[in-house]
């Protein structure tokens, strides 16, 4: 059985690793990526505290999930755990397993901070949303390519 975990990231080899990673599967003709502007961003969202981990399975790096504490909309007052990023190598049964496992993690950082919402965004290059499917199954509301879990905190 295959054995998931999360690794925080440590090093900027890991950086490097998650920018390079979704370039190799991003189409970039659609959105392409900037190195420096990705670097930037990943290392302002760790020095800030967010949720960055690299996607283990059986001790070999598959993929990485970036997650920000943010208000849930621009028109909303609610605070929410938002996954900004999620990239995965893995496919088929794997990749879905990875999918409820990372959200699960999630899912416990967004109660350890007492947020009401976690949301989780799909990406362009999934033209089904099978990401947002996938969470539906396992209990999240969704419509198109978001997934919303609410969480049983009142707002702050």
């Amino acid at each position: 059985m295959a054995q998931f975990e999360l690794k925080e990231i440590t090093c900027e080899k890991d950086f490097i690793y998650c920018i390079e990673a979704y370039s190799k599967a991003n189409d970039e003709s659609f959105l392409p990526v900037h190195f420096d502007s990705a670097l930037n961003y990943i290392r302002l969202q760790w020095r800030l505290g967010s949720f960055i981990r690299i996607l283990i399975k059986d001790s070999v790096r598959v993929g990485f999930v970036l997650a920000i504490k943010s208000n849930a909309a621009a028109h909303s007052n609610l605070k929410a755990l938002i996954q900004n990023y999620y990239w995965c190598e893995l496919t088929g049964f794997s990749a879905a397993k990875m999918v409820i496992f990372v959200h699960d993690e999630l899912e416990k950082e967004a109660r350890k901070q007492r947020l009401p919402l976690l949301i989780s965004t799909g990406s362009h290059l999934d033209t089904t949303n099978s990401f947002t499917r996938i969470l539906a199954k396992h209990g999240w509301d969704t419509r198109g390519y978001i997934a919303i879990k609410k969480l049983s905190y009142p707002p702050k």
